[in-house]
């Protein structure tokens, strides 16, 4: 095991933490981070890709439809498709969210996701993982997104939580769960979590 920096080709991303990077097949989407923009501290709206069969190539390109806005500390969970991108959440100049995006690779575009129920608090700092576990005798998979946790802001009524809500994939409708056995672990933000074991 070891690594290696790989030589790119193409206007590559300036400086910034805070963003995402997805990985579908064989190209990377990068969405949002903060950074410096000539001198000036800067939140992104950017969307580039990285074509990884086609030598480390770099590409910032201008998708249709509706695009987040300026964020970063959000989470962007490969949906089960295998060519989309579902952006929660985040965090600009103390601003946080809890709104719903998805970026198609194919079509090189943005919608602004229309999810029934109760969206989880607007927060940045969370994790988004993408679950699927059968559950039917006919061996359907049930496909969920849980968000949990995060930082809602200092002094918000949900600073820090550990609270866990479910997108289904199937119905695109938010719940929070609220049967969960054992000890939780203690409110708090910038952690991980692994969808399996």
């Amino acid at each position: 095991m070891s690594w290696v920096q790989p030589t790119t080709r193409g206007h590559s991303p300036g400086p910034r933490s805070g963003h995402t990077i997805t990985v579908l097949k064989d190209t990377a989407v990068i969405f949002g981070g903060c950074g410096v923009d000539g001198e000036m501290p800067q939140v992104f709206d950017e969307t580039y890709l990285l074509h990884i069969t086609e030598g480390f190539r770099w590409e910032k390109i201008a998708p249709s439809g509706p695009a987040p806005s300026a964020r970063w500390r959000h989470t962007a969970t490969l949906l089960p498709d295998g060519d989309s991108v579902l952006v929660f959440g985040g965090l600009c100049r103390g601003q946080r969210f809890n709104d719903a995006f998805v970026f198609s690779l194919k079509s090189r575009s943005w919608r602004h996701a229309k999810i029934a129920g109760t969206p989880p608090h607007p927060r940045s700092h969370h994790t988004a993982n993408l679950v699927e576990f059968d559950v039917e005798a006919d061996g359907h998979a049930e496909k969920k997104v849980f968000v949990i946790g995060g930082y809602g802001g200092h002094g918000a009524s949900c600073d820090f939580s550990m609270d866990v809500h479910a997108l289904d994939l199937d119905t695109w409708a938010w719940s929070k769960v609220e049967r969960i056995k054992g000890p939780p672990p203690k409110p708090r933000a910038e952690h991980t979590v692994s969808p399996r074991l």
